[in-house]
């Protein structure tokens, strides 16, 4: 979305706020097509990249009164459009579908899937204990690629933030995860071999 204006963004929203709906008519070619391309670099799936913008612009809509003209329109919508993609990864189970689907390989043997399963399921258990603010900054930069400035304009929060709760996170999980090999370690050294 190239950026719009500040007045005539100013000027829209004014519009929109008093309910004109010509005015939404004459944002929505402006803002449309990065919402699509944002939400479908995410989601990677057009239906719902075309949901996305259709449910962005609703609350544009709705929510108009709620921007305050100081960040950018862009920034504003598409920290929206950010919201309900991540409404749309809720309701995926991206963890379930992204940690699992090589879980079956020929190479890996019984043990070895069942050692792949408990990893991926000690993994998901760790993701679920960091904070919704640390989880959601390692989905996008790490299960959604993109990269920390993009995270940061996605996020709508500086670039040092996504940064602080990407350490924050990398540290939450491998204390976690070193807990659940801890147990693990733990568990076989209790059974009986043989």
């Amino acid at each position: 979305m190239k950026d719009i204006e500040p007045e005539r963004a100013r000027q829209l929203m004014r519009r929109i706020v008093a309910r004109d709906e010509r005015a939404l008519a004459e944002l929505h070619p402006l803002i449309a097509r990065r919402i699509y391309a944002f939400a479908l670099n995410r989601l990677h799936d057009p239906d719902e990249a075309e949901t996305v913008v259709s449910d962005t612009v609703m609350e544009v809509w709705r929510q108009a009164a709620r921007w305050d003209g100081v960040c950018k329109l862009s920034t504003w919508v598409l920290g929206i459009a950010n919201n309900k993609v991540r409404t749309a990864w809720r309701k995926r189970e991206p963890f379930t579908d992204e940690l699992d689907e090589d879980i079956e390989s020929d190479d890996l043997g019984p043990f070895g899937v069942h050692l792949r399963t408990e990893e991926s399921q000690q993994l998901r258990h760790c993701m679920g204990r960091l904070s919704d603010s640390h989880r959601e900054a390692l989905e996008i930069v790490y299960f959604h690629e993109l990269s920390v400035d993009e995270a940061a304009q996605s996020l709508g929060c500086p670039t040092g933030t996504v940064q602080s709760r990407l350490f924050h996170a990398r540290l939450g999980l491998r204390k976690c995860l070193e807990r659940c090999l801890g147990r693990r370690e733990h568990q076989f050294e209790r059974q009986p071999i043989g």
